[in-house]
């Protein structure tokens, strides 16, 4: 079923970025960026809903690999790096050197996250920053236990909606949605798939004062 609707929507995107290199007046270019950009919000809508169907069916797997969290960062961070200049705000990562270079654990999972988090925070936030950073928790024997966090100055949530952004297919209001769009499942994804991962996931915030989400995340120190 994923295959079906994944291939129709992809040769969408791909042939509307063939027409953009070819000599189409400025009208035509707007409308070419607009279909590129709605194709590629609704792939990522049933990605979204097609990980979600597989973490409920307990088909979400899990891998060991041996990675370097601070390319894992920069490497997410710099596809959402044209889209905040665009919007007039810093995209800023900071990586603590206390953390060992090389660890094992899930990278796909943890860039996952962090991609669900980071493009919320530069939706919502309109000016200032977005702030990425990965600081040591705890390090025992061969373990390490890693906080990342995503923190902007965006619109915030009031406390009492707090609950409700880990909600599948919620927003904070209607409002949020009709403005902003999107589904409301990245927050439920992420959480599902920290738990998964062992961790936990936090969230600070206020109306007009921005958010920041945190969740911790045990990996195994790569050996050599």
């Amino acid at each position: 079923m994923s295959h079906e609707i994944r291939t129709p929507l992809n040769a969408i995107t791909g042939m509307t970025e063939i027409l953009m290199d070819t000599g189409l007046d400025e009208s035509q270019r707007c409308f070419m960026d607009i279909i590129n950009k709605e194709a590629g919000s609704l792939l990522n809508i049933i990605n979204q809903i097609l990980d979600l169907s597989r973490i409920e069916a307990r088909k979400y797997e899990i891998e060991t690999l041996e990675f370097d969290v601070f390319d894992v960062v920069e490497d997410m961070a710099a596809g959402f790096a044209l889209k905040a200049e665009r919007k007039g705000i810093q995209l800023l990562t900071r990586v603590s050197p206390l953390i060992k270079k090389r660890l094992c654990g899930d990278p796909y999972k943890i860039r996952q996250i962090l991609v669900n988090l980071v493009a919320n925070a530069v939706k919502f936030t309109d000016t200032g920053e977005v702030f990425i950073s990965v600081d040591l928790l705890e390090e025992t024997g061969e373990d390490v236990s890693l906080l990342f966090s995503v923190k902007d100055t965006g619109i915030g949530i009031a406390r009492e909606k707090h609950a409700l952004i880990f909600e599948s297919f919620t927003q904070s209001d209607g409002s949020t949605t009709r403005k902003y769009g999107g589904t409301g499942l990245g927050t439920a994804i992420s959480k599902k798939i920290v738990e998964l991962l062992g961790g936990s996931i936090s969230l600070e915030s206020e109306p007009g004062r921005g958010s920041a989400f945190s969740f911790d995340i045990r990996l195994t120190k790569a050996p050599g």
